[in-house]
């Protein structure tokens, strides 16, 4: 079931930040280009057609054939943050503005909005999304992955004691400024010996269950770590081996959205999971409300394909048919 321009809008106007409603990969790029350090072969003979990939707000599947899935996203990701010639995109930013990002083969890339026609003048591609190309993603996946096995009942709690006592210092220092000025040194230190002992067993209780993991960035993570962990309750309560709950977790980490809004573009499963495992972590989708951005998944696995049809079937995603890059 095709999911048309005017849903499209509606389901986008919903979530939060930019994101890609079309790429088109020419068929000159993929032939010998080298991406991410990985080489891209093409057809010996002729440029070949160009790609169009139409991708879903919230979710999309794109099908790879075996081999390629990393070079597959790796052109896709292009998209947002490259600068490779030949590899055009449509999106909406961060404004809600319609753009497309025309990079040709030859001569500069141009940014030009759809509705009026207008070229961006002094705008790079990777400004228009309305981050940049190396964006902060907060806490790491590998934080991520710890947290989603910690008690989730406890870990918040503490998160939340962490932040209200950094607060609580914070605010001690601001309300030094209606100190007259000879006294301010005296009242700061006074504050700071009243504020440290409240954050000092905060921090104290907190490093003692999630280690380095700094609780403001974790708190960032919640809903997708809450997420993570329900998929490991569902399908890896003990007995289940530790090596299987290792590999969910790690599966259901990586599909966690992006809280800053940033798309994001993956390969799935992840090299370190059990592709046997792929259909439960994929559970994280469903019980995650993906407020974090658009998610386009990348796989040659035929059950995460079928997923993705199915998904687009219900409309709530979109599922491309085959992409061979050495066909283009």
């Amino acid at each position: 079931m095709a999911v048309d321009a005017a849903a499209n809008r509606s389901i986008g106007a919903r979530v939060r930040g930019p994101w890609l409603s079309r790429v088109v990969i020419d068929g000159a790029t993929v032939r010998g280009a080298v991406i991410d350090g990985a080489v891209i072969d093409g057809s010996a003979d002729g440029v070949g057609p160009a790609t169009v990939v139409e991708l879903h707000p919230r979710l999309s599947v794109v099908a790879a054939t075996v081999g390629e899935e990393q070079q597959l996203a790796s052109l896709l990701r292009s998209a947002v943050t490259g600068s490779s010639p030949g590899i055009h995109a449509e999106f909406v930013d961060a404004k809600g503005r319609e753009l497309v990002v025309f990079r040709p083969q030859r001569g500069r890339a141009r940014v030009v909005e759809i509705e009026t026609g207008r070229e961006l003048t002094g705008a790079a591609p990777d400004e228009a999304w309305g981050f940049g190309a190396n964006a902060e993603t907060g806490s790491k996946l590998s934080d991520l992955f710890v947290l989603a096995q910690l008690d989730q009942q406890v870990i918040w709690v503490l998160a939340n004691a962490v932040v209200d006592a950094r607060r609580g210092d914070a605010s001690g220092r601001a309300t030094s400024d209606q100190v007259p000025a000879q006294q301010r040194g005296w009242w700061r230190r006074r504050q700071r010996l009243s504020a440290a002992p409240e954050l000092t067993s905060a921090q104290a209780s907190w490093q003692a269950i999630a280690g380095p993991i700094d609780a403001a960035e974790a708190l960032a993570w919640q809903p997708a770590a809450e997420a993570c962990a329900m998929v490991l309750r569902r399908h890896a309560s003990p007995p289940t081996p530790e090596a299987d709950r290792t590999s969910l977790a790690m599966a259901a980490a990586s599909l966690c959205p992006r809280p800053d809004g940033a798309p994001t573009v993956l390969v799935f499963p992840p090299p370190q999971a059990a592709p046997s495992l792929a259909l439960a972590a994929l559970d994280t989708l469903s019980v995650s409300p993906l407020e974090g951005g658009q998610m386009v998944i990348v796989s040659s696995f035929a059950d995460v394909i079928d997923w993705g049809r199915l998904e687009a079937f219900a409309g709530r995603s979109r599922c491309s048919d085959v992409i061979a890059l050495t066909a283009l």
